[in-house]
């Protein structure tokens, strides 16, 4: 299996340089076309996209999860546009679902 990497040139580029796959993707919807389309063809383990889209790409994910499919794995990380915390806040939400309270991290 292989990882792929979803975002800008800049985004993408850093992991190309280690033999990572990417493909280009400047706006969400080019995100969730590739992404589809990734998922579909079933070939990557780990897909690494940027950490800004992890609210529109949950939808997704979540349909992944109702099918009880384990791969891939996302990994949300930030990009040059800065750091959204937004990945921290799903877990967080996650966490607290699972274990019946609010869970705050600082």
């Amino acid at each position: 299996m292989k990882i792929a990497a979803l975002g800008d040139d800049l985004f993408i580029k850093a992991f190309e340089l280690v033999g990572v796959e990417g493909f280009k993707a400047s706006n969400e919807k080019e995100i969730r076309e590739h992404l589809t389309r990734l998922i579909e063809l079933n070939e990557h383990a780990i897909i690494i996209i940027p950490e800004r889209y992890v609210e529109s790409t949950k939808d997704i994910r979540e349909r992944l999860i109702k099918l009880g499919r384990t791969t891939p794995i996302f990994a949300f990380l930030p990009d040059h546009t800065g750091e959204t915390g937004l990945r921290v806040k799903e877990l967080q939400d996650l966490i607290s679902l699972a274990v019946g309270i609010k869970m705050k991290f600082e």
